[in-house]
């Protein structure tokens, strides 16, 4: 599964990623640096399609290990990271910055619990009564970032979805164009989120 994932990332992805990720500078909204450029490419979103039994205990498994108390506690944080990869693309609204809500067999309404453990990734389809932390994210969220990211999960399909959707308002920390680049003035902010630079 992996190697057919690794080759289907090769051939399809490479130029519309990179293609996809090249940032522009916007002004910093509340939640973000601002949209990227280029446009997504149709046929990144490919998920399986669940049974009205799976798509169920699907939901329950994620309502049960990413409520609020369990994601406090590392065991169900971790529980509900691995029931949730693949799917933070849920939480974008714009399909130009990875957002697959609208996508067939996303099934993002049965993710919604997912949304407790990215509350400061600053994705923009979020809802919270969680304190803005204007960008920063804490040591296990870094942490999380850098598995997300890493360059073996990024191989995967579910992998560069999920890096993607994480990184896609703060790529524009690691532009080579200074007219791009968003750093000045946002250090903290753009070393955590270091782990990006694997897209």
């Amino acid at each position: 599964e992996r190697k057919k994932d690794a080759a289907y990332v090769r051939e399809h992805y490479h130029w519309n990623f990179t293609h996809m990720h090249t940032p522009q500078k916007a002004g910093r909204g509340k939640k973000g640096f601002g949209k990227k450029g280029g446009a997504a490419d149709p046929q990144r979103f490919e998920f399986e399609p669940m049974t009205q039994s799976e798509l169920l205990s699907t939901s329950q498994r994620v309502f049960a290990s990413c409520g609020e108390r369990s994601v406090a506690e590392p065991g169900g944080r971790n529980k509900c990271l691995s029931l949730c990869h693949g799917r933070y693309c849920c939480f974008e609204r714009d399909p130009e910055e990875g957002s697959c809500v609208g996508e067939d067999h996303s099934y993002c309404f049965a993710y919604a619990a997912c949304e407790n453990v990215i509350v400061d990734f600053g994705m923009n389809n979020v809802q919270t009564d969680k304190p803005d932390r204007g960008g920063l994210l804490d040591a296990a969220d870094v942490s999380f970032l850098e598995d997300a990211c890493s360059m073996s999960n990024i191989a995967t399909l579910d992998g560069i979805r999920d890096c993607t959707a994480l990184c896609q308002h703060h790529l524009c920390c690691f532009s080579d164009d200074p007219g791009e680049d968003c750093r000045a003035g946002h250090e903290a902010e753009c070393e955590a989120y270091e782990a990006c630079r694997n897209l």
